[in-house]
Parts: structure tokens; sequence; C-alpha cells
């Protein structure tokens, strides 16, 4: 949604909430450079000791890094000035990265959850279909495409510009041009609904399988056994939770925003109503890392393992 005001009156109007989104934004680059940082070297020092899919979370967290490395710095130096800060090209730069990282977080998220569905589905067939040659050719799939979404409005079609109170920049959701129409129905289709609805398919079959594991381990009268599948099931239903509800608390209300704005209401839309979802949205990027690595037992075994420091070297 882009209803930015100039400078005087956004100042003047929406200065308390203009700090509250530097901060916001600023307490996101903090957390997030340092938590999907932590993902990153836990994983690169012990990939030897983890799989395959390690890769597609390196990913992740790699999506989740840029924006608070590169771009929130950015929204919430302008932020604090309740004004955009760095210009036209600054504004390309900023509405491209922010897109690239927004896409290809989205697309990684959905290639996850079919790997982990590959997984239990077809235990053996795993190895031949997530191979270190299809597990590098999809992450870098999926961040080209990202890519290549991202640049399009560098091209004239739709723009990236200002958005909300203009402490930020985003695509050009509303616009009586047609490909500008097309382009942003393009990305609310393709870049959210369409891999919301494959990571929900792909995880409620993954449920349903965990739920029917459950009977199976019980009706061999095996304590062990049946307290495994307990557990499995017990896991998967808090992660299938909190990525589908967190990605979903983070990026629908900005999702909504600019579905109003693009079928063509958005003037019910205030600047502090376009602003809210866009700076809520970021959260994202530090709900990730928890959901994928920090709540992973595995993770955090490496974790400790990285961080301890052995005998020999408190002697030294």
């Amino acid at each position: 949604m882009n209803t930015s005001l100039k400078e005087s009156d956004s100042s003047q109007q929406y200065g308390k909430f203009c700090i509250f989104m530097g901060s916001y934004i600023g307490c996101v680059v903090v957390i997030g450079a340092i938590m999907n940082s932590v993902v990153i070297f836990g994983l690169l020092r012990f990939r030897r000791d983890v799989d395959l899919s390690s890769s597609f979370i390196i990913s992740q967290a790699f999506c989740d890094i840029i924006c608070p490395l590169f771009a929130y710095p950015l929204s919430a130096s302008s932020g604090f000035n309740c004004s955009w800060l760095y210009g036209y090209y600054g504004c390309q730069y900023y509405g491209f990265v922010t897109s690239y990282a927004g896409y290809a977080s989205i697309f990684n998220l959905a290639v996850l959850s079919v790997e982990r569905f590959v997984t239990l589905n077809y235990p053996l067939s795993r190895e031949r279909m997530i191979n270190r040659q299809n597990v590098t050719l999809a992450i870098v799939t999926l961040h080209t495409t990202a890519a290549v979404w991202a640049i399009i409005p560098w091209f004239g079609v739709s723009a990236y510009i200002p958005e909300g109170v203009g402490t930020m920049c985003s695509v050009q959701w509303h616009s009586d041009d047609d490909s500008t129409f097309l382009y942003s129905i393009f990305l609310i289709v393709g870049a959210y609904i369409l891999p919301m609805m494959i990571i929900i398919y792909v995880y409620g079959r993954f449920l349903h399988e965990i739920y029917l594991l459950f009977p199976r381990a019980s009706s061999f009268n095996n304590q062990e056994i049946s307290q495994s599948a307990r557990e499995i099931e017990r896991q998967q239903t808090l992660l299938v939770f909190l990525m589908v509800m967190g990605y979903n608390l983070a990026w629908f209300p900005y999702a909504l925003v600019c579905f109003i704005s693009v079928i063509g209401y958005p003037e019910i839309i205030s600047p502090v109503a376009a602003s809210f979802p866009a700076v809520f949205a970021k959260t994202s990027n530090i709900v990730n890392p928890i959901i994928y690595c920090l709540l992973n037992k595995q993770f955090r075994t490496l974790l400790f393992r990285a961080t301890r420091v052995s005998p020999g070297e408190e002697g030294q």
C-alpha cells in the first residue's frame, strides 16, 4: 500500500509513530542479525554432522539476514527522521533487496516443506531425490527466481516507491496501469497464496502420516516405540503450528492491505494502517530462525558443542 506523505506533514502528524517504527525496525536489525548469524555459524561449523536439509535452513537464514544487514538500517534511520532519507536510487535499492529476500524466503519455506514431505512419505527414495545436486539446484533456482521477480520493477513494470508514512519503499501496489495491476496480482498469488497453499497441504499430509504412525506403533505393544511416535507427533505438531502461524501472523496483515490496494480501494487505508503491517512483517526475520533451528534439539546440541570450552582450552 503506497500512500506516502510529504516530509513536513509526515513529521508533524506521525512523529511518535515514526519513532516507534524506527525503534522496532532497529530491534529487528540487531536481533535478526545476531540470531541468523548464530544459525548460519552453527550449521556451517558442523555441516558434516547434519543432513542435506540443513542446506535449506542455511538458505533460509541467509534470506532472513539480508534485510537486517543491508536494508532495514535504511528504513530504521528514515523512521527516526519520519521521511525517506536516501532518495530515488536508495528507494530502488531498498525495494529490490527487501522484495528479493521476501520472495526467496517464502519459496525456500515451500521447498523445505516439500523436502520434509519426501523424507516422510518416500524414505526409500529420499537419497535419490534429495541429493546434493538436486538440493543445490533447488536453492539456486529459488534465489534466481526471487531475484528476477524483484528486479522487474526496474524495467518499467510497476515501480518501487515510498509507502505508508514515507519511511520505507515497496512495490507500487495500486495503479491504473494494466501491467502494474497484473504484476501486483502475480506477486500476491505467486509469492504468498501459492507457496502457503503448498506449505499447508504438505504439512497437512505430514501430520496425517504422524497420526497414523502412533496407532501403528501402539499395536506392537512396545512402550518405547509408542513413546517415540508420541514425541514425534508432539514435536511436529508444534513445529508446523509455529511455522504456519508465525509466517501468517507476520505477513498476512501486509498481504491483506496490499490486496485491498490492488483491487482499487487504497483510499480506505490510512498511512499508519499502511505502514504498521509493513513494519510488523519484518518480524518474520526473527521468527524463522526460532522455528527452524532454535527449537531443533539437534541444532541446540551442535550449538552447545560450538560454544563449549574444552578442559585443555581452559588450562591455557
